[in-house]
C-alpha cells in the first residue's frame, strides 16, 4: 500500500506560513509540526502569491471579466441614449 498523505486545512497552513513570515526559523516549524521545510515554504510562496488563501487568480479574473461586462453594457447603453 501506498504512504497516506497527511491534509492540512487553509487555517493551518495560513497559521505556519505567518509564523514563518514574522522570522520564525522554518526548520523549527517543521520540526514542530513534523513536516518538511520545503513544504512550508511551498506554502509561503504560494501565499505571498495569493494561491493558498481563496482569492486565487482565476477568481479575480472573473471578478475583472464581470466588471468589464457591467463597463461594456453601460457604455452601450450611454451611446445608445446620446444618438437617440
Amino acid at each position: 500500500m501506498g504512504i497516506k498523505r497527511r491534509k492540512y486545512s487553509k487555517e493551518q497552513k495560513e497559521e505556519i506560513v505567518q509564523r514563518a513570515l514574522s522570522s520564525e526559523r522554518i526548520l523549527a516549524l517543521g520540526k514542530e509540526h513534523n513536516i518538511s521545510p520545503g513544504l512550508i515554504n511551498r506554502w509561503k510562496r504560494q501565499y505571498l502569491d495569493g494561491e493558498l488563501n481563496n482569492n486565487t487568480n482565476q477568481e479575480v479574473k472573473k471578478l475583472e471579466t464581470h466588471d468589464s461586462v457591467i463597463l461594456a453594457t453601460e457604455t452601450l447603453s450611454n451611446n445608445t441614449i446620446s444618438r437617440s
